[in-house]
């Protein structure tokens, strides 16, 4: 679906991909209540790639596939309220825009960030992170004779914040969640 102003309600997308966006990329004002993504892939937004305005609501995210960024990819304004995320292959939510999220159960998901991975405005209220599986990230250094060096592991956890981004959270719970030190 590409859009121009779109309320999605009541939908089913299941085993659906794509390559932003396995089921929606979208451009403009759009809001998703009361549907369910299932087995959806794509190379950034498992599910949703959004650039601009979306509300979702209601929503369920189940078995999302994403090479890197989320099973919702977010550089605009996202809105997400009672909504529940599950088993995502990277983080669940990839932020780079401005993120409102409330009332939201992000389980069993993996990747550096796996909950959510911030790099610009969070608010989270009322949401529970749990059973989630962080990775580490390790940060390399090319040398000038053409190998790169090992410079650090950053612990990246269930919530990455990123080295400018600001993120708010209030009223949730965040347990039994593992990181991999393993690299």
């Amino acid at each position: 679906v590409v859009n121009k102003n779109i309320n999605i309600i009541n939908l089913i997308f299941d085993n659906v991909s794509g390559s932003n966006g396995g089921a929606i990329y979208n451009n403009n004002n759009m809001t998703v209540m009361n549907s369910s993504f299932q087995k959806t892939t794509a190379r950034n937004g498992g599910a949703i790639y959004n650039t601009n305005n979306l509300i979702i609501k209601d929503a369920l995210f189940d078995n999302i596939q994403s090479e890197s960024n989320g099973a919702i990819y977010n550089t605009g304004t996202l809105n997400i309220n009672n909504t529940q995320i599950n088993k995502t292959s990277t983080s669940a939510i990839y932020n780079n825009g401005t993120s409102n999220i409330n009332n939201t159960i992000i389980t069993e998901c993996r990747g550096i960030g796996a909950g959510v991975y911030n790099d610009n405005i969070l608010q989270l209220v009322n949401c529970q992170i749990l059973n989630n599986y962080g990775l580490v990230d390790t940060k390399w250094r090319y040398e000038n004779n053409g190998a790169y060096a090992f410079v650090d592991r950053v612990y990246s956890g269930v919530i990455y914040n990123g080295e400018n981004a600001n993120a708010n959270i209030t009223k949730s719970i965040i347990k039994n969640n593992i990181v991999n030190s393993d690299t």
